[in-house]
C-alpha cells in the first residue's frame, strides 16, 4: 500500500512537471487559428498556462471582425473533455470559467444538432467596464443572469434572463428628465438569427415604472444596432414637477388611467431616440 501511495504521489508529481514545461501559450495560439468562432470574431490573451484545471488565458480579449475589443477577461480558463478528445477529438463538451469586470461566469460549450451550443451564467458582473469598447455612454450596474445559444451557421437562436441591480444608462438621445436608472431591472430575451426579441424588461426606480417590449436587429459594430422598440413608462407621485411636466410634453400616446404613457424607442443602440407610438 505504503509503495503505491508513493507511486501515486511521484506520478503526480511527474504530471504536473510536465504541464508545467508544455508550451501553453504556443498550443493555444495554435488552437486558436483552428478553431472557428461566431462572426468572424476572435480571441486573443496575453499569456497562457497549464494546470490541473485546464489552459488559462490571462488577459483574454474578444475581438470583433474589424480587430475592435467586444469583451475583456481577466481569466478564461477551459477544460476539455477526455471522451470529447477520444470520440472526435474537438474536446467538447468544453467547461469554461471566466473572471471578468468584477464577476464571474461559468458555463460549457457543447455539440448541437448542426453546430455548437453554449450555455452559461454569470453574477456580480460590473457593467459599465464590461461595455465600455462598445459604446460611448455605456449604462451602469451590476448584473447576473444566464443563457443558453445555438451557435449554427446561418441561423444562431437562443434565449437567456438578465438581471440588473442599481442601474443607469444616460444616452445621449433621450430626455435628461427621463431617468433611465433602476433599482431594480429584468429583463427575458430571445435570439433569432440576427434579431434580438426583447420579451420584457421591467426596472422601476423613485420617479416612475417602465416596461419595455419589441426587438434590435443586432449589427456590427454593435452600437449600429437598430433599435425598434414599445416604451411604456408609468410616473410615480415622487416625481419631480418640472420633470412630470416635461414628461407629459413629450410626443407619445395620450395618458391611461395611471398617467402612463407609451413612446418609441428607435435609432441604434448608439443614438436612441423617443417617438410617438
Amino acid at each position: 500500500m505504503r509503495r503505491l501511495g508513493a507511486a501515486l504521489v511521484i506520478g503526480v508529481v511527474f504530471v504536473a512537471a510536465v504541464l508545467a514545461t508544455l508550451p501553453a501559450e504556443r498550443i493555444a495560439r495554435r488552437l486558436l487559428e483552428h478553431t472557428s468562432l461566431p462572426g468572424g470574431t476572435r480571441l486573443a490573451f496575453a499569456t497562457a498556462s497549464f494546470g490541473w484545471r485546464g489552459l488559462t488565458l490571462h488577459d483574454a480579449t474578444w475581438e470583433g471582425s474589424a480587430g475592435r475589443p467586444l469583451l475583456t477577461a481577466e481569466r478564461l480558463r477551459l477544460r476539455p473533455s477526455l471522451r470529447g478528445w477520444i470520440r472526435d477529438r474537438s474536446g467538447r463538451p468544453w467547461s469554461v470559467d471566466v473572471a471578468l469586470c468584477g464577476g464571474a461566469a461559468r458555463g460549457t460549450i457543447e455539440r448541437g444538432q448542426v453546430g455548437t451550443v453554449v450555455r452559461g451564467a454569470w453574477s456580480d458582473v460590473d457593467v459599465a467596464p464590461c461595455l465600455s469598447t462598445l459604446a460611448d455612454a455605456p449604462p451602469s450596474g451590476v448584473a447576473s443572469g444566464a443563457v443558453t445559444l445555438d451557435l449554427a451557421p446561418g441561423a444562431p437562436h437562443g434565449r437567456g434572463t438578465l438581471q440588473v441591480r442599481d442601474a443607469a444608462w444616460r444616452p445621449a438621445g433621450l430626455p435628461r428628465h427621463l431617468p433611465l436608472d433602476a433599482r431594480h431591472a429584468l429583463l427575458d430575451w430571445r435570439l433569432v438569427g440576427s434579431r434580438l426579441h426583447v420579451d420584457r424588461l421591467d426596472l422601476d426606480n423613485r420617479e416612475l415604472e417602465a416596461t419595455l417590449t419589441g426587438t434590435v436587429e443586432v449589427a456590427s459594430p454593435p452600437h449600429t444596432s437598430v433599435l425598434d422598440l414599445l416604451l411604456h413608462v408609468v410616473p410615480s407621485e415622487e416625481m419631480p414637477q418640472a420633470h412630470l411636466d416635461a414628461f407629459r410634453s413629450l410626443a407619445g400616446s395620450r395618458p391611461d388611467h395611471r398617467g402612463g404613457r407609451r413612446f418609441r424607442l428607435a435609432g441604434t443602440l448608439g443614438a436612441p431616440y423617443l417617438t410617438a407610438p
